[in-house]
């Protein structure tokens, strides 16, 4: 937020019209995010740079590599996610299968799709709950359309399969927050262009005056 209110301040800024008095205060400025990048590169980036380079590592030897999110992805109330920061070494859901369903079903099986999605079959004499190794979420949807619920215990999303055998897959889709955000940002660039235009426009006519 800081970061983008000074640039967007920056960019509103008239540098003809520009008081002495803020030079200083640009410099104030330029110095207290440098400092912030400072600390930035100093403490946070080896770390992302050793994991990136552990992970590297892994795949080039074929070794599976550790799955985990960061403690603000994942559920309220989750694990020690309730406590603070997550401690990953007792993380349960390493060993929650991709799928499982309960009461057990003759078939209960899921394929990885790219981006998280699973490709689902089941095949039951009863109505079954699967419970997928996914966090619930708004975005997760199942076709055809079932209805999603989150575990009691680790949040994961969960549906109930009906009696048969059905082919089903699970979909990342967008919530309408999502979609009007989109909105409102594509109608904000379209405002903005057509305000650069109309500048540049009444520009080239004074020039020409």
């Amino acid at each position: 937020m800081i970061e983008f209110s000074v640039i967007t301040g920056l960019c509103l800024f008239r540098i003809r019209e520009l008081r002495q008095g803020l030079d200083y205060e640009l410099g104030a400025v330029a110095i207290a995010m440098g400092a912030g990048a400072a600390v930035w590169l100093l403490s946070i980036a080896p770390a992302l740079t050793h994991d990136a380079l552990g992970r590297i590592a892994m795949t080039l030897n074929d070794a599976p590599l550790r799955q985990f999110e960061a403690a603000e992805y994942l559920p309220r109330g989750y694990g020690s996610r309730a406590g603070g920061l997550p401690d990953y070494e007792n993380d349960p859901l390493p060993g929650v299968p991709i799928i499982s369903c309960e009461p057990a079903a003759i078939i209960c099986r899921a394929n990885e799709l790219p981006f998280g999605e699973l490709m689902i079959e089941i095949e039951s004499q009863a109505a079954t709950t699967a419970v997928l190794r996914r966090f619930s979420f708004p975005n997760w949807r199942i076709e055809p359309a079932l209805p999603i619920s989150a575990t009691a215990d680790q949040k994961l999303g969960s549906f109930i399969a009906p009696p048969g055998r059905i082919a089903a897959r699970l979909i990342r889709t967008s919530t309408a927050e999502e979609w009007w955000g989109a909105m409102i940002s594509g109608a904000s660039l379209i405002l903005l262009s057509a305000m650069a235009i109309h500048t540049a426009v009444r520009s080239r006519s004074s020039a020409y005056r």
